[in-house]
């Protein structure tokens, strides 16, 4: 390698190989005899703080047996601390950021905006500990969206009378389609372009979703059975460390993580390829080589050998994500004794902790009994975890009131160009991914629409939070509805706030008639009421129809109901 091609990466030179003295000898890894390798040296570059610049393989004209595993190996933990130290932090706003490599601490508005959408959930819905307590020790049939995944669907249906069936957002409908409803759906990704998988799917009361609390699951939460949170929303609000066994590299590690709740004796992994075909005829090593063959670099992609010697390509994050799933199937075989399998040897996935399993033998199983883990499901929902509403609500008031002021920054001709373009809202929206503000946008615009959406989103949850303490103390929560909204509504918010705090009323006009189980307001009666409540619920029927009259409560005082329904 030349000091020309360098370009601050590690460079790791495996066997007799050629480095330009040029080079700074502390960023290039020597390795002459890789089978001799000793755990000491090994800690000494394996620290990603040396990977900031990248990862650079040198490869020797041969490689014995014994070198060709420990090479093949060594490059599969040197991606995967890049990836997962380097890269993603310096990309995510939120993701644990160990090392330092981002510019800046920058607030990850869109997620911040997603919890507070999620509060009538993360507020009543129990962690996943609660499911691990119950210990249901079934065996569960993961999907998962790799190209292997095709060849299971036929099967699917049967396979479901002998295994639990557990799916992404991204294979959910494949699933539908052939007639399976899943037992639990994971929800890890946080795009919001996740969503659009469960736009058009039908109620589904027997599915559990399981999803992480900065996830944007507020839109179709209501179509499931119940929701169960990997993860509590805030530990300071929430103090329940309990969190389900996950990692931000992949959603394959949290399907893990759910195999390891339930107790699960065993768990098929399907779909889980983690590479794609290789667009290259030959393995780019062109070395005399008696082993495994290494990982080579082609321009964005790794190629290398999948696990039954087919010559596959990978992104980085693929082998990431496969180097860290091996990690977790063998820390969970020590917990809940999961042994996990593959359907496909198209994969990455090692053999000793993912060893292939033919359909048939899942067949082969006794049938599963759904109707005990439905009863258990139905058990587990009732557990309440312990919020503090007062600290939570006081929480968001505080934020509520500091995004008000930015929110008028924002809004003022007064306030400088200069002010607006190198706020922190401004500087994150140049940074977001989903979507992505390229530089010809106006991103201290978009930063403005950004800042009021987060106001609002604030101002909801402290109206939700408003109206479950008021509740807590005795008082009579007003819910503007119609007649016909009344049982669905008040059975929809129980586990928020009990049917017995709700006072009915309806706002009177032709053709809408009194409110038998309540009393009615004239609609010119509506803003001077309005004005003397603390927080109203309105039904997303009533928000509709009247919105020439609600969009202008005193306080932003209304509390749209469709947050809970789902929209």
């Amino acid at each position: 390698m030349t000091a020309d091609q360098w370009e601050n990466q590690l460079v790791i030179a495996f066997g007799d190989t050629r480095i330009d003295p040029a080079i700074p000898p502390n960023s290039v890894w020597r390795i002459p005899v890789p089978s001799q390798l000793q755990a000491q040296e090994m800690q000494q570059y394996l620290q990603p703080e040396r990977m900031l610049g990248g990862l650079s393989f040198v490869l020797p004209e041969h490689l014995s047996a014994q070198d060709a595993v420990v090479v093949n190996e060594l490059q599969k933990l040197l991606i995967y601390l890049h990836y997962k130290f380097v890269v993603f932090p310096k990309r995510s706003l939120s993701t644990v950021d160990t090392i330092g490599v981002r510019e800046e601490p920058l607030p990850d508005v869109i997620r911040e905006i997603n919890q507070l959408r999620n509060y009538p959930w993360l507020l009543s819905s129990p962690l996943t500990d609660k499911l691990a307590a119950e210990r249901v020790g079934m065996p569960v049939f993961l999907v998962l969206p790799g190209p292997s995944s095709q060849e299971i669907y036929p099967h699917l249906k049967e396979i479901s009378k002998h295994s639990l069936v557990a799916c992404l957002g991204r294979t959910i409908n494949d699933c539908m389609a052939v007639g399976v409803e899943p037992d639990i759906v994971i929800q890890l990704d946080t795009y919001q372009v996740q969503r659009h998988f469960y736009d058009e799917l039908p109620p589904m009361p027997n599915t559990l979703l399981v999803p992480l609390s900065i996830c944007p699951f507020y839109p179709y939460a209501n179509k499931f059975r119940g929701v169960v949170m990997m993860d509590s929303f805030n530990l300071d609000l929430l103090p329940n460390p309990s969190r389900l066994r996950e990692s931000y590299v992949s959603s394959i590690t949290a399907c893990l993580g759910l195999a390891e709740v339930l107790h699960a004796p065993h768990a098929f992994i399907s779909g889980a390829n983690l590479s794609s075909p290789s667009r290259l005829k030959e393995h780019p090593y062109k070395g005399d080589n008696q082993g495994p063959p290494p990982i080579v670099a082609v321009q964005d992609n790794y190629y290398l050998n999948a696990r039954n010697g087919e010559l596959v390509e990978a992104l980085e994050y693929f082998i990431a994500t496969a180097k860290e799933v091996d990690q977790m199937a063998e820390a969970i075989a020590q917990t809940s004794g999961t042994k996990f399998y593959s359907t496909t040897d198209t994969t990455l996935l090692s053999s000793q902790w993912f060893p292939h399993i033919d359909l048939n033998a899942i067949m082969d199983l006794p049938p599963v009994n759904r109707e005990a883990f439905l009863e258990t499901v139905d058990r587990v929902l009732t557990a309440k975890e312990p919020v503090d509403l007062m600290k939570t609500r006081m929480a968001v008031l505080k934020m509520f009131k500091q995004l008000s002021v930015i929110e008028q920054m924002y809004r003022e001709d007064s306030s400088t160009s200069e002010l607006k373009g190198n706020h922190q809202i401004t500087k994150a929206v140049r940074k977001m991914r989903n979507p992505e503000v390229p530089a010809p946008v106006d991103a201290v615009g978009v930063a403005a629409r950004l800042a009021t959406r987060w106001r609002r989103s604030l101002n909801d949850s402290r109206l939700l939070l408003q109206a479950m303490t008021n509740a807590g103390r005795g008082k009579q929560i007003p819910m503007l509805c119609f007649e016909d909204e009344v049982q669905d509504l008040s059975d929809m918010m129980q586990r928020l706030i009990p049917k017995k705090s709700w006072e009915y009323i309806s706002i009177v006009t032709a053709p809408y008639p009194h409110l038998p189980s309540g009393r009615s307001l004239h609609p010119n009666a509506v803003l001077p009421w309005l004005a003397e409540q603390q927080v109203v619920c309105a039904s997303p029927k009533m928000m509709r129809y009247f919105d020439y009259i609600l969009e202008y409560a005193p306080e932003d005082n209304v509390y749209d109901l469709s947050n809970v329904i789902g929209k």
